[in-house]
């Protein structure tokens, strides 16, 4: 794992939410932790574990905020069977701040969606999915269904989303003028 100074642009990555329905209108929320993603501001990470008085994403610490470096990895996140009852959305998410190289991809202190779509299990669903991708623009970025009823998520992502095809690289770090 490394450290890298801010970056001239943000990071993509991919990532999977929960899909919170307990308000109004559905927002974004994590599905490891209870935090759930503001709409129109960035999510700034914050350490889970006490006795910890580091910024995220913290060295030698898990904390911050996670993307996966390709569609395959955030699909098999989705796959997870216990996730798989709960309405979730998969897309890529822009990192920045500082970003912390790990294995499958990266830990940023900062981040907020690129594009968004509501993962379809169930054709009876189909209405109410579209319901939950029109509640994602919200965040002001593409939101989509995505439909996983005849194939899994990856399939899915890969016919759909032209970004699913490629393998994110890591990129250069460029640092800002001081």
């Amino acid at each position: 794992m490394s450290a890298a100074p801010d970056y001239l642009a943000p990071v993509s990555g991919w990532r999977v939410w929960r899909i919170d329905e307990s308000g109004p209108e559905a927002r974004l929320a994590s599905v490891v932790r209870p935090a759930a993603w503001p709409a129109g501001q960035a999510m700034i990470a914050a350490c889970p574990w006490v006795g910890f008085a580091h910024p995220p994403p913290g060295t030698g610490c898990r904390c911050g905020i996670h993307a996966t470096r390709d569609a395959e990895e955030a699909a098999f996140h989705a796959e997870v069977p216990s996730r798989r009852r709960d309405p979730l959305a998969i897309g890529l998410v822009a990192l920045w701040g500082e970003v912390v190289e790990a294995e499958r991809g990266w830990r940023a202190a900062r981040a907020y969606p690129e594009t968004l779509y509501a993962v379809l299990r169930d054709e009876s669903e189909r209405e109410r999915f579209a319901g939950l991708a029109w509640d994602l623009t919200a965040y002001g970025v593409p939101a989509g269904v995505l439909d996983c009823t005849r194939r899994g998520v990856l399939e899915a992502l890969l016919a759909t989303a032209p970004a699913a095809r490629r393998r994110r690289p890591v990129p250069e770090p460029v640092p800002l003028a001081a």
